[in-house]
């Protein structure tokens, strides 16, 4: 696939710089919103002990190379879905309100096992996101959030059972029940 392309491309040794555990880290950073910019700003071209390059500095270079053969393909893999629908609707209030016109209602089921993406598009769509201060704002929407904490069994997909724990600090005027 696309992703033994790129590291073909990029001269990758298999046994120092397994696949699997590129995949999943490039999933993590998606998960966690932090595109191939803001990551090879963070990694900045380190080296390992050895004086080579380190693995952020090889995965940064995978995952800004993975993200343009996706663009020239006009394709998202699954974890862009959220994380671009989420860079979207923060780039764009005009979209955002929008959708939050549209969908006024928002159900989450198993919010326990929201990741950060998840748990911010939430907030961007019920209103309560980065531009929710604004005077022209349009008020909340109606969130309705099921899931219990002992219950939470993604925390290897990105899952923080922080959003369920805060979820009545984030929004101080739920009910819970």
């Amino acid at each position: 696939g696309l992703r033994a392309l790129v590291a073909r491309e990029l001269y990758l040794d298999p046994k120092k710089f397994p696949p699997r555990v590129q995949l999943n880290k490039v999933t993590n950073l998606k998960t966690g919103l932090v595109d191939p910019e803001d990551y090879a700003k963070k990694t900045g071209g380190t080296e390992d002990a050895q004086g080579g390059a380190s693995f952020d500095s090889v995965l940064s270079s995978a995952y800004t190379r993975y993200q343009a053969r996706l663009r020239a393909a006009h394709a998202l893999d699954f974890d862009d879905i959220i994380m671009t629908t989420v860079h979207l609707l923060q780039a764009f209030p005009a979209v955002a309100e929008h959708y939050r016109r549209r969908f006024r209602h928002i159900l989450v089921d198993e919010y326990q096992d929201t990741n950060h993406a998840k748990y911010q598009l939430v907030k961007d769509l019920a209103g309560t996101g980065p531009d929710a201060g604004h005077p022209h704002a349009l008020p909340a929407g109606e969130l309705t959030v099921v899931g219990g904490s002992d219950q939470s069994i993604y925390a290897f997909r990105g899952a923080t059972i922080r959003n369920i724990l805060e979820f009545e600090k984030d929004y101080p005027q739920a009910r819970t029940s």
